[in-house]
Order: structure tokens, then sequence, then C-alpha cells
């Protein structure tokens, strides 16, 4: 059976995965969840300050080349921009994609994105601070499809981000680094991109038109009653079951029917 290396996103742990882990690990994957630098939800604002989005994949490649062979890379949010760029360096077996942020060069905001990202890119020099947006927008753009105590527990356990990753990937086109390009022809892998059609982050239209540069080689699929908080939100075991199915499909991985009913 195929490992799995996940990669989580913006203001969050590898907490993150703790139950799509467990979902595959019962399936019979060997399951890899790495944490960004400094990422943990102690962590204070100067932890993370000045961080890059090549600072970040230097260190998914780093750990993604311990691994005994090739893996299956599934990313969230920033973690699957991350992936995809990981995807370039390395030869993953296939890759996931649920609710990436967008590239440099993609579109990225429309009304709800604007309203939770507009206090944090207005604030002074949030390119050399670490950051969380309040907890009114993580209401409304993050965690809108999770119940409210849910939500609560969610505000709690976020963590600090980097301000220059947000503007790398928000304000691509004054990156002179490029950090958040993608070079989609290096990708030899199939592509699944999943994505909520409630997520008001990171639109569904602009997650559809991304995957148009993979041609046939990406497979998107829009999630009913899903927002941008996939891997926690009501129902991710549908979402893991999915993911499963189309690993078998693309890959020809063989299951015990057994173990698939029992993990759903």
């Amino acid at each position: 059976m195929s490992s799995i290396f996940f990669v989580h996103g913006m203001w969050t742990t590898s907490r993150i995965w703790d139950g799509f882990a467990e979902y595959f690990q019962q399936l019979g994957y060997q399951t890899y969840t790495p944490a960004l630098p400094q990422h943990f939800t102690a962590n204070q604002a100067n932890d993370v300050a000045g961080f890059s989005l090549k600072d970040y994949l230097a260190h998914l490649e780093e750990s993604y080349r311990k691994l005994p062979g090739d893996a299956i890379i599934v990313g969230h949010s920033m973690g699957a921009l991350l992936a995809q760029q990981l995807a370039e360096r390395v030869d993953p077996e296939a890759l996931v994609l649920l609710a990436p942020a967008p590239a440099a060069g993609q579109a990225l905001f429309h009304a709800d994105a604007f309203r939770t990202l507009f206090k944090s890119l207005t604030t002074p020099l949030i390119w050399r601070r670490g950051f969380k947006p309040s907890a009114s927008a993580a209401r409304f753009g993050l965690f809108n499809c999770l119940p409210k105590d849910d939500q609560d527990a969610q505000i709690k356990r976020m963590c600090f981000e980097s301000g220059r990753a947000l503007c790398e990937i928000a304000l691509w086109y004054a990156d002179p680094q490029h950090a958040s390009r993608l070079r989609p022809g290096l990708i030899a892998c199939p592509i699944l991109n999943l994505v909520g059609e409630a997520d008001r982050i990171t639109p569904p239209a602009v997650a559809r038109r991304a995957m148009q540069q993979y041609g046939d080689q990406a497979t998107f699929h829009l999630l009913a009653g899903h927002g941008h908080w996939i891997p926690r939100e009501p129902e991710w075991q549908r979402v893991a079951r999915q993911i499963h199915v189309w690993l078998c499909w693309q890959l020809g991985a063989k299951s015990d029917p057994e173990q698939t009913q029992s993990a759903r």
C-alpha cells in the first residue's frame, strides 16, 4: 500500500490531519504529517515572522526525501499550493488538493475572501509580522461550515501565520521572488482537486479555472455541504473515502473491502 504525505495550511498545525491520518492508516496506508516550521498552537507572532513560502517548501522537500519511497501528496489550502510546488521537485504517485490557495497569476479576491482577509492585509508592515485573522473573520471565511462549538474549538487552536507568506500569495505581483509561482509542466502524476461549494476564501470558480492548466491530468470535484476547513468539517469521512476511491482508480491500489467499510 502507498504512503501519504499530508501538508497543512495557514493558521493550523499538522493536527488538522488527525482524522484523515487515522482513516488511511486503517486502510493500510503509511501516513506522514509534518508540521511547517514554527507551526504549533501556542506559537507567537515573532515565531513565524519572515518565513517565506520558499522556506516552507524547502522544509517539506527535506522531509519528503527522507521517506522510504515515493508517496501520494495531499495538501490543504496554502498546503495545497505548497503540495503542487513540492510535486514539481519530486515525483509523487498522485497529488490531492483540498481547497488550494491560488498561485501567482490566479485570481484571489472576491467579496467573501476580501471580507475575510481585508483587516490582515491592511495591517501595517504585515509582511514582517506573524498574524491571525480575527475570530469573526475566521468564523465567516474559514469555519462557516462547522457547528458553533467546533468553530470555538478551531479558533482556540489557530496558530500565527507568516504575513510574508500571505503577501506572496495575495500580492504575488509585488513579489520579485515569485514564491507562489507554479510550473505545471513539471508535474507528471494524476491530480484530484476537491473544493467545498461554500468555500468563501478559495472560491470554487477560481480553483476550477486553476485546474485547467493541467488539462486531462486533473479531476475537479465540488463538495456539497463543505466550506474551506474540509479536514475538520462534518462528513469529512466521505471526503476521505472519495480520495481513497480515486486513488484506487488511478493507481490500481488493492484494499480490503472490509477495511474500506469499517473506515467509513
